[in-house]
């Protein structure tokens, strides 16, 4: 065997200056013979074999495919594959050889890629190893591919433009463009990104990421962009430029992300919003946001409308202050009661100072959101309630008064009753077919008849009079019918009378003993069948008015009112009718003499007329006492009552502005008036009871009777002239008073 110390002398001799050369080198390099031992390493191979503890496995003399084969451990694979590959290129089968592997040490993390290249030398084959460090390059690679697959994977959609190129075209777009475009890399390559606008290029956005790519920045926009089947999207794109290492503009990166859904949220939340201060401003309720002490912090714009506020002027005072003082304590207890539980507070109804001074009635619910950082308060919502306050005041009122007039018109009623079951004369009231509607005590006794039967079932009592036909004749012609009949040995006068309500025709009979024994009696009562009429048709209307008040069909407060007022009236007419009636059964009952005084007319008709004054004045009459002292003898009670008739009698019949006179003279008093006046046919009756003259409808033709039935029983007369058109005098004269017979007896 030659001597390889003998052979490898020339080679260092010869190549003084290629050591130096490998020396200066980065790359580890080492040469080795045909049996694979190091001869020779340059001195980066060296100063790494000792950083890293292995000068004596790769020094000069190691067979360095022994040191591969013995290696252990995850450098093991790569060390055999690389020895393999060095003896494939010694044994003359590769020119070279390269492999890419990992040398991490405890530190550090470190890639090489090992280079085997052969060379001949004397004849014999040679092999030059160099392993170059590629960490840094692994690093980036690996960077890149780590990048590369965030791209892809991002679920924003990556655009990339080369801005140096005509209308800075796509050169690169990731998966999630695709999804969210619907347009493939292949359809998006080489476009300018403009294409997704559609025809929307005026966008104000627009203006921004021109002048951003213009100027080579960062930019942040929100455009209405179309995807490939048209549909509308939102798409917030942000773009950054990139730079190479002199500062130039390579490239663009655009992040997309579709923000449709937040642009649509942000849109209902705007209209809802919107919405919400359309409610709060146009609604009829006053929304009012308070402290936990009951301070304003927000007042709706309607508390202007309601309350005559400004919405801010009532901010940071405390809503407490404005509260009636009568009511503040209930409401301080529902606030505070709201304030401990929370939720919503029962409704509190309470008066509120409005701005002009005066109060109004509210109603308010209370919502506790302190807990709310969006509120942070308590929320309440108040209504203008002043006016139904107003209305349950009112039907209150109508209530009170119906209730009244109910009592009145039942009392009323009563007393008809009374009066018509105490009468001595028959009274019976039958409809048009002859059906008894109501017969008194004393019919039932003359008739022998009762509620409900007609009068066809009655036995022929009167041979000279047909009671079922004249009823049937009364009733269709409306005329009055009067007679005389036997009734054994009594004699009766019949008359009848017919009775319109409601177009239905009732028939009045009234039927009176004028027997002997009933005479002075019939005298006496012989009105009161004309004043069961006269009370029958008030009445009806009472009765009326008052179930229609019951039943509660009209709650129209001003029908309702009406109502009362009519219940009023005719109860007034009634308590009228019922005076007259007491003063004729005073006179007709009361067998007393009257109490004869010394009376001075003009006196008693200036009492009379100062009673009567506020009527006058309603009127629009004038009044005027006329005459000297005149003194008669009379009784001043029932002079006071005939006085007034007479004065009461002038006002109703007289015109706006007319005058009416009271004349004294001697014995006698004299009432005048310019009123309507009195036909020549209707005057020889308006001293029958119960007459009223045609078209009259008012009274009750009872004034007359009761003053002349007065003035006869005191000794004196009465008398009366008219004219239609001109006016009435009624004359009362009476018994002149003897002065001197009066001071003689003195």
């Amino acid at each position: 065997m030659p001597d390889r110390r003998y052979d490898q002398e020339p080679l260092r001799e010869s190549e003084p200056f290629s050591r130096s050369a490998l020396d200066s080198l980065s790359a580890h390099i080492a040469i080795l013979d045909e049996s694979g031992t190091i001869t020779f390493v340059n001195k980066t191979w060296r100063e790494f074999a000792v950083s890293n503890n292995a000068v004596g496995n790769v020094a000069e003399g190691a067979n360095y495919l022994r040191v591969c084969d013995a290696a252990t451990g995850k450098q093991a694979e790569y060390a055999a594959a690389f020895a393999e590959g060095v003896r494939l290129v010694l044994s003359n089968q590769r020119e070279e050889f390269t492999l890419e592997y990992p040398c991490h040490s405890p530190t550090e993390q470190r890639w090489f890629i090992g280079r085997v290249t052969r060379f001949p030398a004397d004849g014999h084959p040679r092999a030059v190893i160099a392993h170059e460090n590629i960490t840094e390059r692994k690093q980036a690679e690996e960077a890149l591919r780590l990048r590369d697959r965030a791209i892809t994977a991002s679920s924003n959609g990556i655009v990339i433009t080369a801005p140096k190129q005509p209308d800075n075209p796509i050169i690169y777009v990731n998966r999630a463009f695709e999804r969210m475009t619907g347009y493939s890399a292949q359809e998006a390559l080489g476009r300018n990104c403009r294409f997704l606008q559609g025809t929307e290029r005026e966008q104000p956005a627009l203006e921004e990421l021109r002048a951003a790519l213009r100027e080579g920045r960062q930019s942040k926009v929100v455009l209405r962009n179309y995807k490939k089947d048209g549909t509308l999207f939102w798409n917030e794109l942000s773009i950054s430029p990139v730079r190479d290492k002199a500062g130039k503009l390579v490239n663009f990166i655009g992040v997309q992300e579709d923000v449709t859904r937040r642009k649509k949220a942000e849109e209902e939340l705007r209209q809802s919003e919107e919405r919400f201060r359309s409610l709060v401003q146009y609604a009829s309720d006053i929304i009012t946001v308070l402290g936990a002490e009951g301070t304003v912090s927000y007042q709706s714009p309607s508390i202007e409308r309601i309350l005559g506020y400004g919405p801010e002027e009532l901010t940071g005072t405390n809503v407490f202050d404005y509260v009636h003082p009568e009511d503040a304590e209930q409401v301080q207890m529902v606030f505070v009661e709201t304030l401990k539980n929370r939720g919503i507070s029962p409704p509190v109804e309470f008066r509120f100072r409005h701005a002009d001074g005066s109060w109004r009635f509210l109603e308010a619910v209370g919502n506790n959101l302190l807990a709310d950082p969006s509120v942070s308060g308590m929320v309440v919502n108040s209504r203008d309630i002043t006016e139904r306050k107003r209305a349950e005041r009112e039907r209150t009122e109508l209530l009170l008064r119906e209730q009244a007039a109910r009592a009145q018109a039942e009392a009323a009623q009563q007393r008809l009753r009374t009066i018509l079951d105490n009468l001595t004369e028959g009274v019976l009231v039958a409809d048009a077919w002859g059906r008894v509607v109501f017969a008194n005590p004393a019919a039932g006794r003359m008739l022998g008849t009762i509620s409900g039967e007609t009068l066809e079932d009655l036995p022929d009592l009167w041979e000279d009079f047909q009671l079922p036909g004249a009823v049937t004749r009364c009733a269709r012609t409306g005329e009055s019918i009067e007679a005389r009949v036997s009734y054994g040995e009594s004699s009766l006068r019949v008359r009848l009378e017919c009775l319109v309500e409601d177009g239905r025709h009732n028939v009045l009979v009234v039927m009176q003993d004028l027997s002997e024994g009933h005479r002075l009696e019939a005298n006496q009562q012989r009105f009161l069948a004309n004043a069961a009429h006269e009370l029958k048709t008030p009445i009806m209307a009472i009765l009326g008015a008052a179930e229609l008040l019951a039943t509660g069909e009209d709650a129209n407060p001003a029908t309702r009112s009406r109502l009362l007022d009519h219940i009023f009236s005719e109860s007034r007419r009634m308590q009228r009718l019922a005076e007259a009636l007491l003063r004729l059964s005073r006179v007709g009952w009361d067998l007393r003499e009257p109490n004869q005084e010394i009376v001075d007319l003009r006196e008693a008709g200036q009492r009379a007329a100062e009673l009567v004054e506020p009527l006058v004045e309603s009127a629009g009459l004038r009044l005027s006492i006329e005459g000297e002292s005149a003194r008669v003898h009379a009784d001043p009670e029932w002079l006071q009552e005939m006085l007034l008739v007479l004065l009461s009698n002038a006002i109703k019949h007289s015109t706006r502005g007319g005058d009416i006179r009271l004349r004294a003279s001697n014995s006698a008093v004299t009432v005048e008036d310019e009123g309507v006046g009195i036909s020549s046919i209707e005057l020889p009756y308006v001293f029958e009871r119960f007459y009223r003259g045609k078209g009259s409808s008012e009274g009750f033709g009872l004034g007359l009777p009761i003053c002349r039935e007065l003035t006869e029983r005191m000794g004196g007369s009465i008398s009366i002239r008219s004219q239609e058109g001109v006016g009435t005098a009624v004359k009362v004269e009476l018994p002149e008073a003897d002065l001197d017979a009066q001071d003689t007896n003195s």
